[in-house]
């Protein structure tokens, strides 16, 4: 769980810090995005951690 929480940390809020501050996509998608991306995490680093 660790990984997952720092992998979309670095990964995901950094990119909408960036995105947001260009001002590219509504905030108003961040509803689904979040779960959505904390989902795409978990299963790849669950694939990781099988494949290793």
């Amino acid at each position: 769980m660790q990984t997952v929480f720092l992998s979309w940390l670095s990964a995901f809020v950094m990119m909408w810090v960036a995105i947001g501050n260009l001002g590219v996509l509504p905030f108003s998608i961040l509803y689904a995005a979040v779960p959505l991306s904390l989902l795409e995490v978990f299963i790849a680093s669950f694939i990781i951690k099988k494949l290793s």
